[in-house]
């Protein structure tokens, strides 16, 4: 008895996707980010624990640190992107204000958390 043959063919298709090319700049400006974005949950942190509004000071610190290290990574050079601060900064921004709205339940305003009864 003859058992018919069944050719079963497939077909594999495979990206690869390579990493971007080594950037100690872009390296620092990932660093920025997360330190802008873990200064700023820092200070709304302490406003939330005290039930105070948060201390445009210490958010103002961010910022600043921020722009520095910002500037000092895009000066040395090798950058994979530049004169994007305002950008990232944007998102970073955005992403805090979402932090605060989720966790404090509503909308805080541009100043922080108003304290809760």
């Amino acid at each position: 008895m003859r058992v018919p043959h069944h050719d079963h063919h497939t077909t594999s298709t495979t990206t690869t996707t390579l990493p971007p090319p080594a950037s100690k700049c872009t390296a620092a400006k990932f660093k920025e980010a997360g330190k802008k974005v873990a200064a700023k949950a820092s200070c709304h942190s302490k406003a939330v624990a005290k039930g105070i509004l948060v201390d445009p000071a210490c958010l103002m610190k961010a910022e600043t640190r921020f722009d520095t290290g910002w500037a000092k990574a895009e000066a040395k050079g090798g950058c994979l992107t530049t004169s994007d601060n305002g950008a990232i900064e944007a998102k970073v921004d955005a992403h805090i204000a979402d932090l605060v709205t989720e966790l404090t339940g509503g909308d805080p305003g541009p100043a922080g958390a108003p304290p809760r009864s």
